[in-house]
């Protein structure tokens, strides 16, 4: 199954192409997200968060849709967006004091998951959502700035995206780093950690990335 979380940051202009995208997944909001479900005439199928951030009128909206609501206190041990995700992974009550062994969080990774929300507003969420995107393969971000944001280990292949920006952010060292299909292509270039690759432009309708180590961040311009 695919899904969608609806965050509490800030949202590009919908389009019919990011209605789109939503078709055939699941919406989990994750407290504020709730608010820009509603403005899109979208029903969520779980909501889930300390609900400080969603109007009255929407909650109230969603409950007489019969929509899953969970309530967490401010007082607890995940944000928002991890406790959509645990939910997502079948975990359907977190306490407030629940603390999970690291293997169990991993699940969501199986999961594919399309996160709006996660860019913008408050600097530390911002950030912290960044680093969640860190490690998991199954986990796309579109920022308020409509960028698709995604995690490589090694090698990916982007297809129908002739024309638009694409950056490269080094999480490692990368070995031997070859990129085709773009305006500015490399062959076998070491990449270190501190490096970015911005503001290349994808040329041909199907671009590969390959390094034979080390994982990055994508960043596309949609």
């Amino acid at each position: 199954m695919k899904y969608c979380v609806f965050l509490n940051g800030e949202y590009p202009e919908f389009t019919k192409y990011h209605l789109e995208l939503l078709k055939d997944r699941i919406i989990y909001c994750a407290d504020g997200g709730t608010n820009f479900a509603y403005k899109q005439g979208i029903v969520p199928h779980t909501i889930v968060g300390d609900l400080d951030s969603i109007s009255p009128e929407v909650l109230s909206y969603y409950k007489n849709k019969g929509v899953k609501i969970h309530d967490y206190s401010s007082d607890k041990d995940y944000t928002d967006f991890g406790i959509a995700l645990l939910h997502i992974c079948g975990f359907d009550k977190v306490g407030m004091n629940d603390r999970f062994q690291r293997e169990e969080i991993d699940f969501y990774q199986e999961k594919d998951v399309l996160v709006f929300g996660a860019t913008g507003g408050r600097m530390d969420m911002s950030i912290g959502n960044a680093k969640l995107l860190a490690k998991n393969k199954n986990m796309k971000y579109i920022s308020h700035k409509n960028e698709l944001m995604y995690y490589v280990d090694k090698e990916d292949i982007i297809k129908n995206m002739s024309g638009k920006k694409f950056s490269l952010i080094p999480l490692s060292d990368l070995k031997e780093l070859t990129l085709e299909g773009f305006v500015y292509n490399l062959k076998d270039k070491d990449i270190s950690r501190d490096m970015s690759l911005v503001s290349n432009i994808i040329k041909e309708d199907v671009a590969t990335v390959n390094a034979k180590s080390g994982d990055m961040l994508i960043i596309i311009k949609i």
